[in-house]
């Protein structure tokens, strides 16, 4: 929600300045990407703990499956 307000403030501004309109097509869809890829890394940050502990198991596993293929 907050990027959609801080969108419709960026071209209320670029309205009044009298930019084109496909000036604020590029615009909307430049802060747009930026808005999915900070809530992608967000995710990631918010999902930090489990992944790494799901690279640990997969680790273990791993390496009890070598183990166990050189005996």
């Amino acid at each position: 929600m907050l990027e959609f307000l801080i969108l419709l403030m960026v071209l209320a501004v670029m309205a009044f300045s009298g930019v084109t309109l496909l000036t604020m097509l590029l615009v909307s869809g430049l802060l747009v990407l930026l808005g999915v890829l900070g809530g992608m890394l967000a995710l990631l940050i918010k999902l930090a703990p489990w992944l790494l502990l799901a690279l640990v198991i997969a680790w273990f596993i791993r390496q009890r499956r070598r183990t166990n293929l050189h005996r």
